[in-house]
């Protein structure tokens, strides 16, 4: 039985169908560890959720230096809720560093 061609979305190479899933033998069913395969299963999530949040770093990241070239800004400084003073520097390869330095003293108005 011949399968149609699937494409790739970034390429024109025509996709190769998948197999169809090998049928189990009695007798030759493979050794299943459950706490092996949960670590597994715990493991990707964790792996996915990270893959997400990346996504909206690299966004939120592009989205400050976006602001700071439109205010020509280099380095800006202000305090957090936390009462901590935030440095964001900008250089020129449009990399971002946002460091906390210390507590905001308490003689200071907000």
């Amino acid at each position: 039985m011949k399968h149609p061609e699937r494409h790739t979305p970034h390429t024109d190479k025509p996709k190769r169908p998948k197999k169809p899933q090998q049928l189990q033998i009695s007798g030759t069913e493979r050794k299943q560890i459950r706490a092996i395969e949960i670590a597994a299963d715990n493991y990707r999530e964790a792996r996915d959720e990270r893959m997400e949040l990346t996504e909206s770093e690299v966004a939120a990241r592009d989205a400050l230096v976006q602001e700071m070239r439109k205010a020509d800004v280099k380095v800006y400084k202000f305090h957090d809720h936390d009462g901590e003073e935030i440095t964001v520097e900008l250089d020129e390869t449009t990399k971002v560093k946002v460091r906390k330095k210390g507590a905001r003293p308490e003689s200071e108005d907000a």
